[in-house]
């Protein structure tokens, strides 16, 4: 269903638009936020394949010149 190697994760083309990418992602999430220890927020940054942008911008990431950014809010 999906690729990992250490912190690289594809979805394979045909799995790709059933949902299973923003499960992981939320679920990276909520781990992020329930396991942070950083104080009121956290932040998680990446590197989005071209032409994913999109995908990551529905799963409020911003897009920025190197890559993609989310800030959360600790609970």
């Amino acid at each position: 269903m999906f690729v990992m190697k250490s912190d690289l994760l594809i979805i394979l083309p045909r799995f790709q638009r059933k949902g299973i990418g923003t499960m992981i992602v939320n679920h990276l999430v909520d781990y992020a936020r329930a396991n942070s220890v950083t104080g009121k927020f956290t932040t998680i940054g990446g590197v989005s394949a071209k032409g994913k942008e999109p995908f990551y911008e529905k799963t409020g990431f911003e897009i920025i010149p190197n890559g993609i950014i989310k800030m959360i809010e600790i609970e």
